[in-house]
């Protein structure tokens, strides 16, 4: 594959991944476990089952509700996603 064929590909590889990982952090109670990688769905389920969370989710600004609201440790790799 010549280098700009590469570029162009890769380019387009991160933004697809890019998007998804915004979709999940922007509306993580309305995504969909077969849209999300694999070492996130269970951290994700736990999280679309805390009733507190999703309460919090639509009360707050998003920005406040990852640095307020979410415990790191409890989903580390959400956080990071974030």
């Amino acid at each position: 594959m010549c280098c700009f064929c590469w570029t162009v590909a890769r380019t387009i590889q991160n933004s697809i991944y890019r998007s998804a990982g915004f979709v999940l952090f922007a509306t993580p109670f309305a995504v969909t476990m077969e849209s999300v990688a694999i070492h996130l769905q269970m951290k994700l389920i736990d999280m679309q089952c805390n009733i507190d969370l999703k309460t919090k989710f639509t009360e707050v600004v998003i920005v406040k509700f990852y640095e307020q609201h979410v415990p790191t440790n409890q989903f580390p790799g959400l956080m990071h996603q974030a």
